[in-house]
Parts: structure tokens; sequence; C-alpha cells
């Protein structure tokens, strides 16, 4: 057998995944709707739809209640949507996290009973709404369960539940996914914008890409791009949009109105996703840009007024003064740049006597395992392996750090990488390009590969903005560029070796491939 530095890069991509060729031709096997989730997989499904259809046939009113990050919000749009299709007009709330924190409760449940609802349907939460749940009981009122979330007791009283542990073959997927299955069945077919909508609850909300997950993203990006959805084009006027696209555009869009609004206008994200006035997209899909430009500058202004954290330093906990919506962004910056876990508390809104943290760790780190071990300091905290939130006492704040702290300087990385592809500079090429990218979409539990060219003259390389940033063009339409490595920090090494990935930049009709490098060593060359 060739040895790994031969082999084309098909081979050296099946290597890197530990994937066989018939594999590699399921993962890139055409779709259609038959592969999205069956209806039998889910057993409470009929009995759901059936009281829906009940509720429908007596006009009985229907409320959908959902969540204020971007998985709630178009798991709403996604029920509301189809109820429209129906010709129905149902009610709806997303609830606020500043006056009404996560999840139905009961002095909403109150006020839907005020309202004269019959049928309240929970999306991307309720499983765990047991006292809430219980009270809508109490004043008659039916509930239908659609979540992901981990359920940590018993299941409250309902007409059913849709949730992808409770499936016949279970497997984590986000709420709009659970969403998307009740509106195809109450419409007897999979939309293709409520697949579209999924399919970006799924990337925002970091669902594994693999097996459903990836087949609903997948077709999501395939209607996304042909149907060139109205609310999603006034989000974003750039085509073909891909996984990336989601992640870092259109998401956090949707995601700053829950970070910044402290009222009821969070409901109005519904509104922009489930009508199609040209006039009324153009003024929300601005007011929903602004939110989200106001949410990166003051992320840059929190950013700018941190103090400096050592380069020896092994963990970082922060006291800001940030909003609650803003405290896990910048936990997620501090990560990107240095690399070590880190928590950021702010006061909570609720209880000025509680700081409510945010905590975020590069790959290789448990913070599930260091809550455990912190339990004493810590009222309450969930989360998984690099990220969670932690609520902590105000008075405890110096020895939750202390022991944080301790932790940490005695808790080392535990990496398990799958290292890098080996290329040349004459590798980094459109068709190579095309057959990375046949490996897409990358995200969660399925990241995109990376490469390392080695031994470059560090000479010959070019650099911007008095050498902070390295740009050398390879051709026409490709360059290497890196925001991470200067001219001063290479000064001294003949040779470099480059690790990082491919990636387009494009610039209105024009697209450039890039070889985004991240990290560089001396080379042995």
């Amino acid at each position: 057998m060739l040895s790994f530095l031969f082999m084309d890069l098909l081979e050296k991509l099946l290597d890197y995944y530990g994937m066989t060729n018939e594999e590699y031709a399921r993962l890139t096997r055409p779709l259609n709707n038959g592969d999205l989730p069956h209806f039998d997989a889910f057993a409470d499904l009929e009995n759901i739809v059936a009281r829906i259809k009940q509720s429908l046939d007596l006009k009985e009113k229907i409320v959908i209640y959902g969540d204020y990050d971007a998985d709630g919000v178009l798991a709403t749009s996604v029920l509301v949507h189809a109820f429209k299709l129906l010709g129905v007009e149902v009610g709806y709330y997303l609830p606020n996290r500043y006056q009404d924190g996560y999840g139905i409760n009961v002095e909403k449940v109150n006020q839907f009973h005020e309202k004269g609802y019959r049928l309240i349907i929970t999306v991307d939460n309720g499983v765990n709404a047991n006292d809430a749940i219980e009270m809508a009981k109490a004043h008659g009122i039916d509930v239908i369960i659609t979540d992901h979330h981990e359920i940590l007791g018993d299941i409250p009283p309902s007409i059913g539940v849709l949730h992808p542990f409770l499936m016949r073959e279970p497997y984590p997927m986000c709420g709009a996914a659970m969403a998307l299955v009740l509106a195809a069945r109450l419409l007897s077919h999979y939309e293709p914008y409520h697949i579209a909508l999924a399919a970006l609850a799924t990337i925002s909300d970091m669902m594994p890409l693999r097996g459903g997950n990836r087949d609903l993203v997948r077709l999501g990006l395939m209607a996304i791009n042909k149907h060139k959805f109205a609310q999603i084009t006034h989000l974003i006027d750039a085509y073909p949009i891909d996984e990336g696209t989601i992640g870092m555009k259109i998401a956090p869009a949707i995601n700053a109105i829950g970070r910044l609004i402290e009222n009821s206008n969070i409901n109005r994200l519904v509104h922009y996703f489930t009508m199609q006035d040209e006039d009324e997209l153009e003024q929300l899909s601005a007011w929903i840009i602004e939110v989200n430009r106001s949410r990166k500058e003051k992320m840059n202004q929190a950013f700018d007024v941190l103090p400096e954290i050592g380069r020896d330093s092994r963990s970082f906990v922060y006291l800001s003064n940030e909003k609650e919506g803003l405290i896990g962004l910048l936990a997620n910056r501090l990560v990107m740049q240095y690399a070590i876990p880190v928590i950021v508390f702010t006061v909570s809104s609720d209880d000025s006597t509680k700081l409510v943290g945010s905590a975020r760790s590069p790959i290789g780190y448990d913070l599930v395992e260091a809550f455990a071990a912190l339990k004493p300091y810590i009222i309450k905290g969930g989360g998984h392996a690099n990220a969670g939130g932690l609520t902590i006492d105000v008075n405890g704040y110096d020895k939750f750090e202390e022991a944080f702290t301790q932790y940490f300087s005695q808790v080392d990385a535990i990496i398990t990488s799958k290292g890098s592809i080996a290329l040349s500079l004459s590798d980094v090429n459109w068709d190579n390009y095309r057959i990375i990218n046949s490996f897409a979409p990358f995200g969660h539990d399925f990241k995109g590969p990376r490469f390392i060219i080695k031994g470059l003259a560090s000479e010959r390389l070019t650099f911007i903005k008095d050498g902070k940033y390295l740009v050398t063009k390879l051709s026409l339409d490709s360059k290497l560029l890196s925001f991470a490595i200067s001219r001063e920090m290479i000064q001294d090494y003949k040779r470099i070796d480059l690790q990082g990935r491919f990636t387009i930049d494009r610039y209105k009709k024009a697209a450039e491939l890039v070889f985004q490098a991240d990290s560089f060593a001396p080379s042995a060359k």
C-alpha cells in the first residue's frame, strides 16, 4: 500500500475519518424527504395529531410556547407556519430570558387559562416543566410536549411527547426537528421551508452532524439554496449558503434578539419567519441586523476592558457587568483566544444575591467533571464537556474562583487528535476543495479536516497591516491567510509548517480559495 504522503486526497480523507468507501458512498448519497424521520418512529405522534385535529374541529384556542434561542424561535415558527398552511391562526409565545426565564411556567399557564386557550404545545421545552403542566391540567388545558432536553425525572402528564430520546432508535436532535416532524404529520408532507428552518436550528444548537441530523442539514441547505426563502435572503443576501454561513452569520443574528431584548418584542421573530409581506420583512430584518450589530459592538467593548490573562494561566474566572445573554459569547471568545477553561459570571437578573455563570473550555477538558468536583460551591449547574452554565452565591465568588483555579491547575487536557493531512502548496486548488467539500456539512462531532503544509520558506511569505497578518497569494484565485501569525512570530525561522483548513472568501460574485492557517511550527526540513 502506498504511504500516507502519496495517497490521493480522497484516500487521505477516508483514512482521516476512519471511513470505508462504502461508508463514504452512504455519506454522500443523494437524499430525498424519505431520509427524514419516519412518523412511526414516534410512539405518541398519532395521539398528538388526533388531539390537534379534535381541537381544530372544536375551534379551540391553541397556543405554542417556545424558547428565546434560535432553536426555540425556529421550532415555534415551524409550527405556527404549518398551522397557517392549514388555514388556522394559533397563538404563540417566546419567553423573554430576563422576564420569564427558560421554559413554560405556572404564571404563563394561568394567563393562557384566562385567555381561553384549551391546548398548549411546547417546543424546545416542557419535558421537565412538571409544575406548569400540572397547573394546566388543573385548569382543564391539555398539553402536548415537543422537546429535546435531558429528561430529569418523571415526564409531566400530557397528551403525548415528541422527544428524540423517546424515538424507536434514539439519537440527539434539536427542538425544531421535533416541531418539523409534527408539522409534517399535520400537513402529510415535509415542507421545504420547514426543513430549511429545522436545518438552521440544528446547526445553531450544535447538534452532532451525524445520522439523521446530517441528512436534515443536507436537505435543508439544498432547500435554502434552491428556494432562496425571503426570510433568509433578507438576513444575508449571499448565495450559496453553507453550514459555515449559518453558524457564523445567520444563527448569531437570530440569537442576538434573545440575548439583548428585555421585553416581549422577541416574539416579532416568529412573525418574521411566518409571514410574507415584503415591507414588513424589510423592516423586521433591518431590526434583527441592527440588534446583532449592537451585540457585536457590546461584545467588542466588553472584550476590550478584560484584564490581561497571563501566558501561564491554566484557567480564568471573570465577573462581568454584561447581560446574562452575552456572557456565554464572552466566555467563548476568551476560550478561542487563550485556549483555557473560562467562566464568566454576572449578577442574576432574578436575584441580586446570586451570580449566573457561563462556562466554556477547549477540547480536552471536561466541565461536567469540574462541576462535580466543585459541587460544594455551586447552587445549580449543568451542561456538557465544553460548555455549561451555573449559579453560585454572590458571597461565594472568591472561594469559587480559588477552587476553580486550583482544580484546573491540577488537570491536564486530554487531547485525542486526528492530526493533520499533509499537503503541498500546489494541492491548494479548487479540485481538491471539491473533494474535501464532498464530506460536508461539517460541524459538531464531524469537524472539517485539518491540513499541514510543511517546509514553507519564511522569506517568501507576505504580510499586511504592518506585518500583523499573513496574506500570501498562491494564484489568481487562491491564497494563504492567517490572522494568528505575524511576520515577527516567524522571523527567526527559515522554514515553517502551517496548519489550518480550507475556506472560501466570497466578495460580491467572486470567490477565492483560502488556506486559512491557525498555527505554525518551525519546520524540520
